[in-house]
């Protein structure tokens, strides 16, 4: 009863949407790697806590501007590195996150490289990192502890509110300075909470805009495929049973990404050809996924992308003809073949030449967006519901009577 062509439909679509999410995170993850991203929203959260909470209104003007002030930076600290000068004497001019980040506890934990700053801080780092700068911000060194911390919270300058709140926590511990260092920890936990949601929307954001780029570039119409399955049980069967097989041999991933690829950026990089090249290529041979493009300009061959005859040939013709009538770089000079750009420019004319068509992209997007985890659960719900339908067959007693056999069957 539950093995119907309509669950085979469904598992099929969950089944594309787990693949093209896991591929989207794991592009996800090397684009995070390459940029940084991890460690420029833990500077910002950093930031935010140390420098009077200041908010960026983001707009074009304010992207240039971090963008210029980014740059500077990067030239400033290759020359304080290089230059002569000693750069204890520039301490003193230091922001409180400028000293916070120059800090050998803070400092050391990124890698090797100019103005490269860690992803990852424990809040006992956070705790002594700051302590130790209103330390070396007090008046007399020689003094308790304690006073060295007051003495280096009245030093602050250009941080009204946080020298106020770092104030209050001092207070509040009744000048002991476990309790002090605890609370301290505890505002970092806090903010790294927040923090954890600013870079987890981000990064869906991120994901959204793969996902939308990855529909076109594989032709990953939800409509289409929905069409497909629907009309062909066949394939709708073949896909599901493939499925089935992915989901028992990655019952342990869970549909997340192995540790083990996001190590380094190559890394990743190359589980993401895996990807292509194993499972994805594989499920869209069964469904017929992908462009068929053309490599030479005078065979308009009709494209599978799983719409009527009637429109494939009007949409290959329209594309065909914008190709033709700017024929370079679209075709190699010389030459009827089709050149790379042709070959871009062609799938974004038929990306674009169709509402619906469009329409089942932005929502392939928006599921890949979900992510890899939420469809590889739901895909073992549905295969339980698939498997449910198989009923065990009724035992039987056999009974001789007269020398011949007869089966009677069991009842309860």
């Amino acid at each position: 009863m539950f093995n119907s062509v309509a669950l085979d439909v469904v598992i099929g679509l969950v089944f594309i949407y787990l693949l093209y999410s896991l591929l989207a995170t794991t592009i996800n993850e090397a684009i995070a790697a390459t940029f940084n991203l991890r460690a420029k929203k833990l500077e910002k959260a950093i930031t935010r806590m140390l420098e009077d909470g200041i908010i960026h209104h983001y707009n074009i003007w304010s992207f240039i501007v971090d963008f210029i002030t980014g740059k500077l930076k990067k030239f400033k600290n290759i020359f304080l590195r290089f230059t002569c000068n000693d750069r204890d004497r520039t301490k003193n001019k230091m922001s409180l996150v400028e000293s916070f980040y120059d800090h050998p506890g803070i400092k050391y934990l990124g890698e090797n490289k100019i103005s490269n700053k860690p992803s990852y801080i424990t809040p006992e780092f956070f705790s002594k990192a700051l302590m130790d700068i209103l330390k070396d911000k007090a008046d007399n060194p020689t003094d308790p502890a304690i006073k060295q911390i007051q003495s280096g919270i009245n030093s602050l300058k250009r941080t009204n509110e946080t020298k106020k709140f770092i104030q209050s926590l001092l207070t509040d511990a009744n000048n002991d300075l476990d309790k002090f260092k605890t609370l301290l920890e505890q505002w970092f936990n806090e903010t790294m909470y927040r923090t954890t949601g600013w870079y987890k929307k981000q990064s869906q954001r991120i994901t959204f805009i793969i996902g939308f780029v990855l529909a076109i570039s594989f032709n990953v119409d939800t409509i289409s495929i929905v069409k497909k399955l629907s009309n062909d049980p066949d394939a709708a069967k073949a896909l599901a049973d493939v499925a089935v097989k992915y989901a028992e041999t990655h019952k342990d991933s869970a549909g997340h990404l192995l540790a083990i690829y996001k190590d380094s950026t190559a890394a990743l990089f190359a589980s993401a050809k895996k990807q292509i090249d194993d499972d994805i290529n594989n499920a869209n041979s069964i469904i017929g996924l992908g462009w068929d493009i053309p490599t030479d300009i005078n065979k308009l061959n009709i494209v599978k992308n799983g719409l009527s005859i009637k429109k494939e040939n009007t949409n290959c013709d329209k594309c065909f003809k914008k190709i033709k009538k700017n024929r370079w770089p679209y075709i190699k000079k010389g030459t009827t073949e089709i050149s790379a750009f042709g070959k871009i420019r062609y799938v974004w004319c038929m990306a674009f030449s169709s509402k619906m068509r469009l329409l089942g992209y932005l929502l392939t997007a928006l599921a890949i967006s979900f992510g890899a985890p939420f469809w590889f659960d739901l895909l073992n719900k549905f295969i339980k519901l698939r498997g449910a339908g198989k009923k065990p067959e009724e035992p039987s007693v056999i009974t001789i009577k007269d020398g011949e056999k007869s089966s009677v069957k069991r009842v309860g």
